[in-house]
């Protein structure tokens, strides 16, 4: 019984984390639940790639001499940016 319980458990809890980031894409996608551990790992995984694709492709525009100082990237320690201080 507590076997059964946790199976139960873990695919409530996989169904809210692919409810959660299917929510996250431009256009949801409202899979279908997953029947399986190895289904639910596979449209995670899928999903997630989706997101991150739907992402780098919303950021494509933006090149590091574009981008608003607000937005500038670091590397480790140097700031990637143009302004240089004053001396």
């Amino acid at each position: 019984m507590a076997e059964m319980r946790t199976v139960r458990e873990y695919f409530a809890r996989k169904e809210r984390e692919i409810a959660l980031l299917d929510r996250c894409l431009y256009t949801p996608l409202e899979p279908s639940l997953p029947k399986s551990v190895s289904e639910a790992i596979e449209l995670k995984f899928q999903l997630a790639a989706l997101l991150k694709a739907e992402q780098n492709i919303r950021r494509w525009s933006i090149t590091e001499t574009a981008r608003p100082p607000a937005r500038w990237q670091k590397a480790g320690p140097s700031a990637l940016n143009s302004q240089r201080s004053s001396r």
